[in-house]
């Protein structure tokens, strides 16, 4: 597993613990979006609802292993 993919795999662990257990946490199919960004570039958004109600999750994957993707840091 590359380390972007443990990074989210992360970000959306700490997600789930900080809206409610994740044994009450479900998945909403029918309000998933998944979108191809570009060759390597994936971005999903889809809901999740909660013991505290429902949350939103946009998630960006990029497959760094494809030549011409790469990750860096934005300033703003």
């Amino acid at each position: 597993m590359n380390r972007v993919r443990v990074v989210v795999a992360v970000l959306l662990l700490t997600l789930s613990l900080c809206a409610g257990r994740p044994s009450q946490a479900t998945a909403s199919p029918d309000a998933s979006v998944v979108e191809r960004i570009a060759p390597g570039v994936e971005y999903r958004a889809f809901s999740l609802a909660t013991a505290h109600g429902p949350i939103r999750i946009h998630l960006l994957t990029a497959d760094l292993r494809r030549p011409g993707v790469r990750a860096g840091l934005l300033y703003a």
